[in-house]
């Protein structure tokens, strides 16, 4: 009875959460809709160059999210059925960090890294999907401050913590689908993934993911990882 009311929880979760991502995806449309009808009633070379310009960003965004949410319902639906195995997590969490590195190169953003070597049963896809989804989200919020991803050795069980500069997480910022990036053309341009979706990919592997303050100043997030048994 309580694994069937599980499901049918999540599967609740799930669908509010598509929901909700089709009310974001909407955003970026309206925005090429109204650019479409600006460029249409203007034969000024420039303002049109421009309108384009914008316009194909707005379509990169579009296409980036559309991309996420492909991935995470693959995942969801079993499509992308699951596969357990042993997982070095701390060689996920190094390769999760210089994938960021290397997007964060404009920003001279610096990510450091102390985690030990430790093993975990899980799905190494979606496992490393969800580390690098926290980190992207770290990174934008974090507005091209460092981050520092640890384990935590004393936890009774195998858990990951990315801390990150900023104030306090908003509403948005904790129940969004995406999370924008805090300024156009920064390197991390697209949205990315929020927690409301990345909770969803996590309880598909038995981890858990939260937030909260280190400080009025600095955040943290988490993953907690089943036990092996």
């Amino acid at each position: 009875m309580d694994d069937a009311r599980k499901g049918g929880t999540d599967t609740e979760a799930a669908l509010s959460l598509w929901a909700s991502a089709g009310h974001d995806l909407r955003q970026p449309i309206q925005s090429l809709l109204l650019m479409v009808h600006l460029m249409a009633l203007t034969d000024d070379a420039e303002k049109r160059r421009n309108t384009a310009k914008s316009m194909e960003a707005a379509l990169q965004s579009l296409q980036s999210m559309i991309g996420d949410l492909a991935r995470f319902a693959r995942f969801d639906t079993g499509t992308t059925p699951r596969a357990l195995g042993d997982v070095a997590l701390d060689v996920l969490a190094r390769r999760a960090a210089e994938q960021q590195r290397s997007v964060g190169r404009a920003q001279a953003q610096t990510i450091a890294i102390d985690v030990q070597p430790s093993v975990v049963r899980t799905d190494e896809r979606m496992a490393a999907e969800l580390i690098a989804g926290l980190i992207r989200l770290a990174a934008v919020l974090s507005k091209g401050d460092p981050i520092q991803i640890r384990s935590v050795p004393s936890s009774p069980r195998p858990r990951l913590t990315i801390e990150f500069a900023g104030p306090p997480l908003t509403g948005h910022q904790l129940g969004g689908t995406f999370v924008d990036p805090p300024q156009p053309g920064d390197a991390t341009a697209a949205p990315v993934p929020g927690l409301r979706m990345l909770k969803v990919l996590s309880r598909l592997i038995g981890a858990e993911v939260d937030s909260e303050p280190l400080s009025d100043d600095r955040q943290t997030f988490s993953i907690t990882f089943p036990d092996e048994g």
